[in-house]
């Protein structure tokens, strides 16, 4: 997950659902006033998705948000939160698309090498010796 830590503060005027970031947040992760970011307070659990906005009253490296967001995700005043962009619908259909054609390529060799293995076998199998009986 790639993303910019952004040490927490509450709002003071509150609004679930949006943030206020320093200007320079905007650049770093490639989004525009508005877009939606998604915020980690732990890399394993769940991120609450956010609009974000620019303020140039916010410190940098700092997010501002609702106390209501922040108890979402189990944080305080001065933790650190991960910012990551959201990815858009395409974004998230190229990544499908490209994991799907890997599996396949991996199958489609898999398959192959099992195939091309099989066919280096020209000789006849063995055929089980027949035994005498007494009768």
């Amino acid at each position: 997950m790639e993303g910019i830590g952004l040490r927490v503060q509450v709002r003071a005027v509150p609004s679930r659902g949006r943030v206020r970031v320093h200007e320079s947040a905007l650049g770093m992760l490639e989004i525009e006033q508005g877009d939606s970011i998604d915020l980690y307070g732990d890399p394993d659990a769940k991120p609450i998705r956010v609009s974000v906005y620019a303020d140039a009253m916010v410190e940098k490296g700092v997010v501002r948000m609702d106390a209501g967001d922040m108890e979402k995700l189990g944080l305080r005043e001065g933790s650190v939160v991960t910012a990551t962009k959201t990815p858009t619908f395409t974004e998230k259909i190229k990544s499908a698309t490209s994991r799907t054609t890997q599996s396949i390529e991996e199958g489609v060799g898999s398959v192959s090498k099992k195939i091309t293995g099989k066919q280096g076998e020209t000789e006849e199998p063995e055929k089980p010796e027949m035994q005498k009986k007494s009768v």
